[in-house]
C-alpha cells in the first residue's frame, strides 16, 4: 500500500447495547427499523425515513418544508422513493417527486456515541439515489460494511435532481439549489435526531462522490451551515471545478419552458406554471443522454448548483473563509475522465486511435499550452494516456488540488490524496494505462470485497480495509491515521502548506 500502514479501527464489542425492540423516537415520531444478523454481526438499520414534506405542488421549486409530525410507529425497512430522474437510454423517467428520505446503518454493540457519517451521492446532479446509480448498481450505497468495519453511523440520503432539483431563474422567481437545500434539511435533522440513534451530534462528517463530492465542497463553503458538521470529504467532485456551478441557469429553464409550453419572459409566470407542469415532462425536457454525448458535457451542465446570494453568496473561490473550523479530506481518482474522454473521443481506447491532429485539436481546446506528451517522441499509445490525463487534472484533480490548497491556508487540518488502484469493476478487468476511473474507488470505500467475497481478492479486501479505515478515522479524529503514521510534509512540497497524507492507494 505504498509504503503506508493503516488503522485497524475493527473491534470485538465488549458487551450488548442498542435498540432490542428496534423503534426509536425522533423528534417527528416514533420508527421502527431491522435488525440484520450477518456472520455473527449485528446491525440495525432504519431505512426510509422521511426528513422534509414532500417537494410537491406549491413546494416544488422551494426549500424543503419540516416534516408534519405522524402518529404511532412508523415502519422503516424499506427504501423510500427515489428522486424522479431520466432513465438514460430509454423513453422513461423512474423515481417521484416525493423522495426526501435517508437511512440510517448503527454497528450494534458498540459503547458510548458513535461518530456520524452522512453520503451524498454522485451522478452529475442528474442520476442516483441513496442506496445506489441505476445504471451501475442499485444497492452500491449499502452502509453496512463502512458501519461495522469502521465502528461509525451511516446515513445516505435521498435529495432533488436535475431540473426539479436545480432549475434557476438567475433571480427571486427561482433561487436553484433545492437539491442542495434538500441536503442542508437532512444534515439538520440529523444533528437534531442521531443522539437517540447512538450517534454523537458533535462529530458529523459529510462525505461525497462526484456531484455529492461538489456538495460537500459547497456545504463547507456556505455560510449557511455554522456549526451543523465537523468534516468534509470531498471524492472526485469540488465546488470550484467548472462543472459543478452554472452561471448562467436561465437559458436552460427556458429550454424546459418552452418544452412544456410555458411562458419564457415573465419569470414569475414561467415558475407558476412550471409548479402545474407534470413533472415527468420537466425531467424530460432536457435529457442526461443529450449531455453525455455532448463533448461539452464537463463545461457546461444545464441543471447544477448557481450562485443564489443566499447557500453561495459568492463565488465558491471567495467562500474559503467559512470553511475555517470544518476539518477537510479530498482528492480525485487518477482515472477520472476516461469515462468522459471515451465518449468524446472513442479512438482513446483503440491503439492508433488518437491521431496527432486529433490530439493537438483536444488539447488546445482544453488547457492550451500545457504539454501532456512527448512531442519530440510522440506516441501513439502516449496521445491516448495523455488526453486521459488532461482531462482528468482539468476537470477533477486540479481543482481538488486547489481547493486543498486554499483551506490549508486557514486551518491546520487539511488532507489530499490520489486514489490509483487499476480499475476493475466485478467480472470485468480494464487496461492497466487507465488508472482508477470515475466512481472505480466506491467499490472499495463500500466495502464490496467483503459483501462480494468471491469476486474480488484478498489484496483488494487489504485495500478496501485500509480505505474504510482512513476515511473513518478521519471523521472520528479529523486525521486519517494516528500522529506516528503520518507522512512526512516534505514529501509533499507541491501542496504548499497542505498538511496532507497522499492517500495513494495504489497496490
Amino acid at each position: 500500500l505504498c509504503g503506508f500502514s493503516w488503522l485497524d479501527s475493527s473491534s470485538s464489542p465488549t458487551h450488548t447495547v442498542g435498540f432490542p425492540s428496534l423503534v426509536v423516537r425522533t423528534e417527528d415520531g416514533f420508527l421502527r427499523g431491522t435488525r440484520d444478523l450477518k456472520d455473527k454481526i449485528v446491525m440495525d438499520i432504519f431505512r426510509g425515513i422521511p426528513y422534509a414534506q414532500p417537494p410537491i405542488g406549491e413546494f416544488r421549486f422551494q426549500k424543503p418544508v419540516p416534516l408534519n409530525s405522524w402518529k404511532g410507529i412508523r415502519e422503516a425497512s424499506e427504501y423510500g422513493n427515489v428522486c424522479m430522474q431520466d432513465r438514460i437510454y430509454t423513453k422513461e423517467v423512474w423515481g417521484d417527486e416525493d423522495c426526501l428520505y435517508l437511512n440510517i446503518w448503527i454497528p450494534n454493540g458498540v459503547e458510548g456515541k458513535l461518530a456520524v457519517m452522512i453520503w451524498f451521492h454522485g451522478g452529475a446532479f442528474a442520476l442516483g439515489a441513496s442506496q445506489g446509480i441505476d445504471i451501475m448498481n442499485s444497492t452500491l450505497y449499502d452502509g453496512y460494511e463502512i458501519a461495522h468495519h469502521g465502528n461509525v453511523i451511516v446515513v445516505t440520503i435521498n435529495y432533488r435532481l436535475a431540473s426539479l432539483g436545480f432549475l434557476s431563474t438567475g433571480d427571486e422567481n427561482g433561487r436553484g439549489n433545492y437539491g442542495l437545500w434538500d441536503q442542508h434539511m437532512a444534515i439538520k435533522w440529523v444533528k437534531k435526531n442521531i443522539a437517540n440513534f447512538g450517534g454523537n451530534p458533535g462529530l458529523i462528517t459529510l462525505f461525497g462522490e462526484s456531484a455529492g463530492g461538489a456538495s460537500t465542497s459547497m456545504h463547507a463553503l456556505s455560510p449557511v451551515n455554522k456549526g451543523l458538521f465537523r468534516r468534509v470529504i470531498s471524492e472526485s467532485g469540488d465546488a470550484q471545478t467548472m462543472w459543478a456551478v452554472n452561471r448562467r441557469p436561465l437559458g436552460a429553464a427556458r429550454r424546459v419552458a418552452q418544452a412544456v409550453g410555458c411562458p419564457l419572459e415573465d419569470k414569475a409566470a414561467m415558475m407558476f406554471c412550471l409548479r402545474r407542469v407534470p413533472a415527468k415532462d420537466i425531467v424530460l425536457a432536457v435529457r442526461v443522454t443529450e449531455s453525455l454525448s455532448n463533448k461539452e458535457i464537463l463545461f457546461f451542465l444545464p441543471f447544477v448548483p448557481t450562485i443564489d446570494g443566499e447557500f453561495l453568496p459568492h463565488e465558491p473561490v471567495k467562500l474559503f473563509e467559512n470553511s475555517k473550523e470544518i476539518d477537510y479530506l479530498l482528492g480525485c481518482n487518477s482515472g477520472d475522465a476516461h469515462l468522459f474522454v471515451s465518449i468524446w473521443f472513442p479512438g482513446v481506447n483503440i491503439p492508433f486511435g488518437i491521431s496527432e491532429a486529433k490530439f493537438r485539436a483536444a488539447t488546445e481546446k482544453g488547457v492550451g499550452e500545457y504539454l501532456y506528451t512527448d512531442w519530440k517522441n510522440p506516441t501513439e499509445f502516449s496521445r491516448r494516456f495523455g488526453l486521459v490525463r488532461m482531462y482528468t487534472d482539468m476537470q477533477f484533480c486540479a481543482p481538488a488540488f486547489s481547493s486543498a490548497q486554499k483551506h490549508a491556508e486557514i486551518s491546520s487540518s487539511t488532507y489530499a490524496y490520489l486514489f490509483a488502484y487499476p480499475s476493475r469493476m466485478p467480472n470485468l478487468i480494464l487496461p492497466e494505462w487507465i488508472g482508477a476511473i470515475h466512481a472505480g474507488e466506491l467499490q472499495f470505500l463500500f466495502g464490496k470485497p467483503f459483501s462480494n467475497p468471491k469476486i474480488y481478492n484478498q489484496q483488494e479486501r487489504e485495500l478496501s480495509r485500509a480505505m474504510i479505515n482512513y476515511w473513518t478515522n478521519f471523521a472520528k479524529t479529523g486525521e486519517c491515521l494516528r500522529s506516528e503514521l503520518r507522512s512526512n510534509k516534505d514529501m509533499n512540497e507541491g501542496f504548499g502548506s497542505v498538511y496532507c497524507l497522499l492517500l495513494h492507494l495504489c497496490v
